[in-house]
């Protein structure tokens, strides 16, 4: 898990090559990809598939544009289709390098931080303990 608890903070590891932290296997993109053609339409009350969440809709004309983070991982999918005509079709996923997905928690961080909560990461390292003397 990528971001970790550390007494009352909670600490985000950096992306290291090779880790499964911030990778979007291709049954998680296939599974992400399901959820959007239909399962979706029987789950109104959810938004993602069970341990993934919405984090960015982009609309332009008819084209949506969705960014799926996994709550685990931090990996992510982008979800494209068109919407045209009070209909949704050609739907489509890949997923998103781990390192950009990285760049993505951290931009998710930000935010966090902004609203007061304490997360700390490479861009805003965890203060060392004061030493005793």
């Amino acid at each position: 898990m990528p971001l970790r608890k550390v007494g009352n903070d909670r600490v985000r590891d950096p992306y290291q090559p090779g880790s499964a932290d911030y990778v979007a296997h291709p049954d998680s993109v296939r599974r992400v990809l399901s959820w959007y053609e239909g399962d979706r339409f029987e789950y109104p009350e959810r938004s993602g598939p069970d341990g993934w969440f919405e984090y960015k809709e982009d609309r332009k004309d008819n084209l949506v544009s969705l960014l799926v983070c996994s709550m685990a991982t931090d990996a992510c999918v982008e979800v494209t289709y068109t919407a045209a005509n009070n209909a949704e079709f050609g739907y489509q996923a890949r997923a998103l390098p781990p390192e950009e997905a990285y760049q993505l928690a951290l931009d998710r961080d930000e935010w966090a931080r902004g609203r007061g909560e304490r997360i700390f990461n490479e861009r805003h390292p965890r203060p060392e303990p004061p030493q005793s003397p």
